[in-house]
């Protein structure tokens, strides 16, 4: 299955809710994908319900916050990262880290770093609605692939 990584904080603006409504999309298109979100925050609660409500609760793991080097280990499981923020994301550490790793990203173009978010040429980036996100049917296989020119392979 394609592992999927998000990590930071929950709240409204992290856009977490819109990578939900994705991997539902995913899943009825019969993708297999496994999403692990790590990160705390008001939003938590909200989340696991809209993942129950959206019948793909056995596809998400809610790690919970970690201390920094527990939180590093994702990333050697993923097989990308995704960072939907919204516009008041100016960066995103995680981008930093998940790059450090080798690892590809699927970025918000509102986020300041997505024009940065590249990983041997092959930029990824979130699109506006979920729809938009899932309309290339061989999208797991070109992230899964483009993680090959990494140093992890």
């Amino acid at each position: 299955p394609l592992r999927i990584l998000y990590s930071g904080v929950l709240t409204p603006r992290k856009r977490v809710a819109a990578l939900l409504e994705a991997v539902k999309l995913a899943v009825t298109q019969q993708l297999e994908i496994e999403v692990a979100i790590v990160g705390g925050g008001p939003e938590l609660e909200n989340l696991v319900q809209q993942a129950a409500q959206l019948g793909i609760s056995d596809r998400i793991n809610f790690v919970g916050a970690l201390p920094y080097e527990q939180g590093l280990v994702w990333y050697e499981w993923a097989d990308c990262l995704v960072l939907p923020s919204d516009t008041t994301e100016t960066w995103g550490l995680v981008v930093n880290e998940a790059m450090a790793s080798d690892l590809p990203c699927i970025v918000s173009d509102a986020c300041g770093c997505w024009s940065s978010a590249d990983n041997c040429g092959n930029r990824r980036r979130a699109m506006s609605s979920a729809k938009c996100a899932m309309r290339h049917e061989d999208a797991p296989h070109r992230i899964t692939s483009s993680r090959r020119c990494g140093a992890r392979g």
